[in-house]
């Protein structure tokens, strides 16, 4: 029988126990026989000078794919080993009678990361031998990416935790667990959350003075750790405790709505699983004072669990199952083949958002119940419609109607400025401006033909443009595309403004900025079958709103500011 207070008091002591052990195994299985090359090749690669003449060596294109299927494992995706090596002081994997150490596994890989990055022959060689994935996509890269960044270790052997809870829980979204240790399993390494019991904070607010109860201060009753075992009574005075110490405060603040922020995050499996993701949530806002979390891709889809909008689900991440794994899984391996199924998040990683499209206005937000359901309400104003759209760009191809509709008539001719800039969302691949070089190589590309454009096709040839000298340039213009348009829908405002959108989104969606958000936003307008609450769709592109020029056109339109109720 599951006992869920053991339970939560054994996760507690996780990190403890592995950062104590004298040496950490990845255990692979003992079936030696099917990673015997793969391993042998990370040794050869381990000699960084010969790494290029190794990629090149066809005698040994056939110990690549047992090398793919290794780096493809799903040991490498579940969440709660992410814990077990971060926390080790040492590490090893194993393989039957194979073994390897950690830091040699990871040297090894890194390697092959950055000849990727360097000049995409990685993507090739794996589109060579048939693997219908991507590399961006294989497991234990991601995985020895991502973990290397958790911890800044000192030569006293003394660790420091780098990254905040939200920034563990986006990064590691594609890591398989049960639903709750979507969050549990990572609070243990996050530099701002806690091991604790339940405490809620209730702050009341007014709709004309939201802007005062920031200031306010802070009041904290413990809540136990099953919200069911409350009685009616409890809550009656707790919130009467609380209305009464505000009018000590502040006697000019009206009653006003109830809003939960959660100062920690407890492990308690009696909660329902909603809860658990609601708390979250409110946690990331919270320490982040940013809205960011409503459009960073987290929560994971699973069969019979719906949430609210404001959950942002994995199915509209980067990377997943190819949908057709079945028929691609490789015969020796039952890894899952992750390939590209949407652009990355215009929103960037959390602390390091490339756009500032609400001009450092803070958010404004609260919970409110409607019919049983939690509504999240945020404050901003409606920028604009969506009037034209265009079908999305499906596995990166562009369809030929974008460019009409970015008003590219002659191809001929250099394209428009806001069509290919909309194209990389006006960023390079470092969150600076795109350099000048970019328009010239759009232009290479698309006049060249006059159909559809494959995007991903691009990059698996060695395609030459023949007025460049530096094919990298190429590569990195391409891959920036498909980062930014890949499954995104182009757009054309009611106001005439060029964008792209997700594919959920349809004509006559509203272009909101809220207040907190750093990019713009699509909502569907409520309808009575929604319970009269707004739909958010994910974060949008338009260009020339992306650093606050939206306050402008909010003043010269007289746009005004109001709520969005989301469900």
């Amino acid at each position: 029988m599951f006992d869920s207070e053991e339970h939560s008091a054994q996760v507690r002591l996780m990190g403890h126990i592995f950062h104590n052990a004298k040496n950490v195994c990845v255990w692979l299985g003992d079936e030696s026989f099917k990673f015997g090359a793969a391993f042998a090749l990370l040794e050869r690669l381990l000699d960084i000078t010969n790494a290029v003449k190794i990629l090149k060596d066809e005698e040994l294109t056939p110990d690549w794919k047992p090398l793919f299927d290794l780096l493809s494992h799903p040991i490498f995706r579940r969440r709660w080993i992410v814990q077990e090596i971060a926390m080790a002081v040492s590490a090893s994997i194993h393989c039957g009678t194979l073994q390897m150490k950690w830091s040699d596994f990871e040297a090894a890989v890194t390697v092959l990361e950055h000849m990727e990055t360097a000049g995409n022959a990685i993507l090739r060689l794996l589109h060579s031998l048939g693997w219908m994935g991507e590399f961006e996509g294989l497991a234990a890269p991601h995985f020895i990416a991502m973990t290397s960044k958790i911890f800044r270790k000192s030569n006293a052997g003394e660790t420091t935790k780098l990254l905040s809870l939200e920034q563990l829980v986006f990064n590691f979204a594609s890591f398989q667990c049960e639903p709750p240790d979507v969050i549990y399993a990572l609070v243990g390494l996050s530099n701002d959350s806690k091991n604790t019991h339940p405490t809620t904070t209730f702050t009341r607010l007014s709709s004309n003075h939201r802007g005062l109860a920031r200031a306010a201060p802070v009041f904290s009753l413990p809540i136990s750790a099953s919200t069911a075992r409350q009685t009616f009574a409890d809550v009656v005075v707790s919130l009467l405790a609380v209305r009464k110490a505000f009018q000590r405060w502040h006697t000019n603040i009206e009653p006003g709505r109830l809003r939960l922020a959660y100062e920690e995050i407890s492990i308690d499996y009696h909660k329902p699983i909603h809860q658990i993701y609601q708390e979250f949530v409110a946690f990331a806002i919270a320490k982040s004072k940013s809205l960011g979390i409503l459009c960073r891709p987290w929560a994971p889809v699973r069969k019979g669990l719906r949430f609210p909008s404001w959950i942002a689900m994995t199915d509209r991440g980067p990377f997943g199952p190819n949908p057709v794994n079945s028929i691609l899984k490789s015969e020796d391996t039952e890894a899952d083949i992750y390939i590209r199924l949407n652009g990355d998040p215009l929103i960037g990683l959390p602390g390091h958002e490339p756009y500032n499209a609400s001009a450092h206005i803070p958010p404004r937000w609260e919970w409110q119940l409607n019919n049983g359901h939690d509504i999240l309400t945020v404050d901003g104003f409606i920028l604009d419609h969506i009037q034209d759209i265009e079908i999305k760009a499906m596995g990166g191809y562009i369809a030929k109607e974008w460019l009409e509709l970015g008003g590219w008539l002659d191809r001929s001719q250099a394209p428009p400025d806001q069509f290919w800039r909309t194209l990389v969302a006006d960023r390079a691949p470092d969150g600076g401006r795109p350099p000048a070089f970019y328009a010239r190589i759009c232009h290479e590309i698309f006049r060249k033909t006059n159909s559809d454009l494959d995007t991903d096709g691009l990059l698996r040839k060695d395609v030459q443009i023949t007025s460049l000298s530096v094919p990298s340039f190429f590569t990195e213009f391409v891959k920036r595309m498909q980062r930014v348009i890949w499954n995104k829908k182009l757009i054309r405002t009611s106001r005439g403004y060029l964008g792209l959108a997700p594919a959920s989104a349809k004509a006559g969606d509203l272009i909101c900025i809220l207040y907190g958000c750093t990019v713009p936003v699509i909502l569907t307008q409520p309808l009575p079958s929604s319970r009269y609450s707004h739909i958010l769709h994910g974060d949008c592109y338009v260009h020339g709103m992306m650093d606050g020029e939206a306050l402008g056109v909010q003043k010269d339109y007289a746009l005004p500011s109001r709520s969005f109720n989301i469900g």
